[in-house]
């Protein structure tokens, strides 16, 4: 278990505690989109994850989301069947979404 001290705003050190010897969701999610912030044991139950669910765009999935992601007057939402490793593909999925000179939200999942 590794240990780093910080100080709050009152100047008051506290003390974080992060598990490295035990994977966690939010880690090994990061570890999923390329991101930085997780460890080795983070790596290898995503790596065991992508081993057992090898394609994750379920095309029923797929149809239910375009079925049941609509649009309003409010905004549009879409739903896109891209890779965020390759953004040049989720740039050219997005352009064709409703209201593209309004402001953007993106989730990945």
């Amino acid at each position: 278990m590794s240990e780093d001290t910080t100080q709050d705003r009152a100047g008051l050190g506290t003390r974080a505690r992060i598990d490295t010897t035990e994977p966690h969701s939010a880690r090994f999610w990061n570890h999923f989109v390329g991101g930085e912030d997780h460890y080795e044991v983070d790596r290898e139950v995503g790596d065991q994850i992508k081993d057992v669910f090898p394609g994750p765009n379920d095309p029923v999935v797929l149809t239910h989301a375009d079925a049941l992601l609509t649009s309003t007057p409010e905004g549009g939402t879409a739903y896109l069947d891209a890779d965020p490793h390759d953004p040049e593909a989720v740039l050219r999925a997005a352009a064709g979404t409703p209201g593209p000179s309004r402001p953007v939200a993106l989730m990945i999942l």
